[in-house]
């Protein structure tokens, strides 16, 4: 991001932010000057990037680019020199200076991070009464269209950074909510319209990440692979079956030799039935003998 600087140093820099700066005597342009041969809107300086183009809303030929007139239109670059009613204006690159740009935490050790990318990596130290707004009178100047001429003030009260909203048009938040004044704390989100800040306190950033110590993990054991063992089936079934067969012919035979019995039985009842028969057929014929001889 460029600046426009005042070659008399009467007036702090401005930062050029898109997407235009004005520059008159009106309180609601960008850059105000209080001067003889200054129209209320008499230049405006157009932004794309790190591309600028000077509108000369007058029309005069008062206005020149490195001494050469701009009745118009021009196109702007970094080293480029703007004369207007006899005030010297520059056009600088912070980026290619020798000076540091980034400003560092003051004794307080409060400060403000801008969250613009392009305004990446700046910080400004809060030591006193600072004054944050469009106006180059501001101790914070920057050239956003919707930021008030003198936004808001920032103050450290014992030893605490405070924020007091200085009747803005489109508000101070803090953390998202509408402000008049409030205490700010180390990483509060500090927002000015559309500019929005991170805030900075003692002992440095709120978002700084605490690096933990490196945990040793121990190396897995690796075990010798082991050999599925296959199942040995069981010989029970194949005995029980073999005994199965075994009483089954015990019993067969059993039954076999009782059957044998019997039958044996059977033929020496019919063998003492026949003697018997015999016996008593012999009785009788002896008894009838006996009778005819009497």
């Amino acid at each position: 991001m460029l600046k426009l600087r005042f070659a008399n140093k009467e007036h702090g820099d401005v930062w050029l932010v898109e997407p235009s700066v004005l520059v008159g005597s009106d309180t609601a342009c960008q850059v105000v000057l209080k001067q003889d041969g200054i129209s209320s809107r008499h230049l405006d300086i157009q932004i794309k990037g790190d591309q600028l183009t000077l509108v000369n809303l007058v029309g005069d030929k008062a206005v020149t680019i490195n001494g050469r007139p701009v009745d118009k239109q021009a196109d702007l670059g970094i080293g480029d020199t703007v004369m207007l009613a006899g005030i010297k204006l520059l056009i600088v690159d912070p980026k290619s200076e020798s000076k540091p740009v980034i400003s560092t935490q003051g004794a307080t050790g409060w400060a403000i991070r801008p969250n613009h990318s392009a305004l990446a990596n700046k910080i400004y130290s809060i030591d006193g009464k600072t004054v944050v707004g469009r106006s180059n009178e501001c101790d914070l100047s920057f050239s956003v269209t919707h930021l008030s001429r003198k936004h808001a003030e920032l103050f450290i009260l014992n030893g605490q950074l405070m924020v007091k909203d200085l009747e803005s048009a489109n508000g101070t938040y803090v953390n998202g909510a509408r402000i008049e004044e409030a205490k700010l704390q180390k990483g509060d989100e500090l927002r000015l319209d559309t500019l929005t800040f991170t805030v900075i306190g003692p002992g440095g950033e709120s978002d700084r990440t605490t690096v933990r110590s490196a945990v040793s993990i121990p190396a897995l054991k690796t075990e010798a692979p082991v050999t599925p063992v296959k199942p040995v089936q069981s010989s029970a079934p194949a005995e029980r079956e073999k005994k199965r067969v075994a009483g089954t012919t015990t019993f067969q035979k059993a039954v076999s030799v009782s059957e044998d019995a019997r039958q044996e039985v059977q033929k020496s009842k019919g063998n003492w039935v026949v003697v018997l028969v015999a016996f008593i057929a012999v009785a009788a014929i002896l008894g009838y003998m006996l009778t005819l001889m009497g």
